[in-house]
């Protein structure tokens, strides 16, 4: 603060040399929404931190993408009071699917939002799977969380059952693009038994209106779900959302 300059996880791992809590204390009052997954973090966590803020809310995010532990303690740690008191009412946080497990017990989250889980990143977990294990490691630390899934994703919606967490389920129920010719390359096969999916329709990769012909499992009915896409370009988009009941567009 003194030096007028930014940081990312230097700071945080500084913090966490005097307090290995510190993130707790810093975020301690604070509602808390972590988004997580393979791909949009960053994308889903502006857009919802834009809603909250022209809604009129005070809100925390991790703008500068540091989504391991050290980076989110430095983000609340630099936006608490001298005495270790939070300033935001809310906060929407970007995180890592490693770092879930080690940051959900500091900041006792309100919502965690999991987008789609891909082999993107191989490199990193190894076997998708196995980042869907760490995933649930974390949100099994923090089961008064309500869970926001992307119930198009038969990987990410699975999550559902292997933690008690309230859950609010999400999707695209109409097709998007050429439904001829879809190469599967992640989950392709049923979570559950081993079966090869079949589809009612695509939206991007696995993602879709999936079932299993074996065992039944299915992609999940959701709770807010785009029922149409009147237009999409580059210029932008116009949709109709359902949500629980109510159209909106």
């Amino acid at each position: 603060r003194i030096l007028r300059k930014g940081g990312t996880n230097i700071p945080g791992k500084i913090a966490m040399k005097f307090d290995k809590r510190i993130l707790e204390r810093t975020s301690a009052g604070t509602e808390v929404i972590i988004v997580t997954g393979t791909n949009g973090k960053t994308t889903t966590s502006h857009m919802i931190e834009y809603a909250m803020s022209q809604a009129g809310h005070d809100v925390l995010a991790n703008k500068t993408g540091a989504n391991l532990l050290p980076g989110i303690t430095a983000e609340f740690t630099c936006n608490a009071t001298m005495s270790g008191k939070a300033k935001s009412k809310y906060a929407v946080i970007e995180c890592d699917e490693a770092a879930l497990r080690h940051v959900v017990p500091l900041v006792k989250p309100k919502v965690i939002v999991v987008t789609n889980l891909f082999r993107d990143q191989l490199d990193r977990y190894g076997e998708v799977m196995n980042t869907l294990k760490l995933i649930a490691e974390g949100i099994k630390k923090a089961p008064s969380s309500i869970l926001c899934l992307n119930g198009d994703d038969s990987l990410t919606s699975s999550l559902a059952t292997m933690v008690n967490n309230k859950t609010v389920f999400f999707g695209i129920s109409t097709p998007v693009g050429d439904q001829t010719g879809v190469e599967i390359s992640d989950a392709k096969y049923c979570i559950k038994c081993g079966e090869e999916y079949k589809y009612h329709y695509h939206t991007y990769a696995h993602l879709g209106g999936y079932y299993c012909p074996k065992c039944g499992y299915k992609r999940p009915n959701p709770d807010v779900e785009v029922i149409d896409i009147k237009k999409s370009s580059f210029t932008g988009s116009t949709i109709k959302i359902n949500v629980h009941g109510k159209h909106v567009e």
